[in-house]
């Protein structure tokens, strides 16, 4: 194992640190940090492990916050479709078999609703959700454009992939800059979209990776190249 050593020449890696970057090496994997690296190493003559680790956890933890925060909007639009549809088939329909859009109407009981099964359905993604709304704007209008939607599905779609979010599988300066400007944008959009009980949290919770308290008198070391700017009100500043 300690020839994986070989594979990066140019990293600046402390005695103290071998044995914590030979477990991370085994839990997540040598091209991980190669791309981290490597992308390290197009504007620096060495690459500080520190600054490798870094940048991998700090990566993890804002696709971990996206993660709930995704999660908690698809519940948001979840309750709104069960609140206002229900579908022309029974419970068994619903559960089993796929979500029929033209099925779907406008609800006239308020007391029951055999659309709220479609919950248990696998084929009822944020996918098929979003379907719901986009077909049905001429009753209920979110004033969520298509082009909203599908940043929100590539948001996720990128949060669900285990891939690095912050870098992509871009190489060069110019488009890992791009791709964070990018990221930034969309997280901007969930922050709007999201109840306003949320948005605080939300905030705070993007801060904290790398704004230790969310302070942002006080950035971590480490992490003053490739991460997210400061969030404020909804926007990267």
């Amino acid at each position: 194992m300690n020839d994986i050593f070989e594979l990066f020449p140019k990293m600046d890696i402390e005695d103290n640190e071998k044995d914590t970057f030979l477990n991370y090496i085994r839990l997540k994997g040598r091209f991980l940090h190669k791309q981290v690296y490597e992308t390290l190493l197009l504007t620096d003559e060495k690459a500080k492990y520190s600054e490798i680790s870094r940048i991998i956890r700090y990566d993890k933890y804002i696709r971990d916050t996206l993660y709930k925060y995704l999660s908690a909007l698809e519940e948001q639009w979840r309750a709104v479709a069960f609140d206002n549809f229900e579908y022309e088939l029974g419970k068994i329909e619903v559960v089993k078999a796929e979500i029929d859009i033209t099925k779907i109407i406008i609800k006239k009981h308020f007391s029951d609703s055999t659309f709220y099964w479609a919950s248990y359905n696998r084929s009822f993604t944020l996918n098929k959700l979003i379907d719901v709304f986009k077909a049905n704007r001429h009753t209920i209008d979110m004033n969520i454009t298509d082009e909203m939607y599908q940043s929100i599905k590539i948001l996720r779609n990128s949060v669900m992939h285990h891939n690095l979010i912050l870098f992509s599988y871009k190489t060069t300066v110019e488009d890992v800059n791009h791709e964070i400007e990018s990221l930034e944008s969309k997280i901007s959009l969930l922050w709007k979209l999201l109840d306003d009980e949320m948005k605080y949290s939300f905030e705070k919770a993007i801060n904290i990776g790398n704004y230790k308290g969310g302070d942002f008198k006080n950035q971590l070391p480490n992490l003053n190249r490739y991460c997210l700017r400061r969030f404020s009100h909804g926007v990267f500043i």
